[in-house]
């Protein structure tokens, strides 16, 4: 799944939201206009080990 976000504070929610929900966060890339970050999710829950 890939997010895209517009500001720190809409980074900060969605890494809070990811982590909460047992994803991770697999990539995050600039947009091409640089006026975003793409963030990639993985929706697979993450073993603790």
């Amino acid at each position: 799944m890939t997010k895209t976000v517009y500001s720190t504070e809409e980074f900060i929610e969605l890494m809070r939201a990811v982590e909460q929900a047992g994803w991770h966060i697999v990539r995050t890339t600039a947009t091409k206009n640089g006026a975003g970050i793409s963030v990639e999710i993985s929706t697979e829950k993450q073993r603790n080990t």
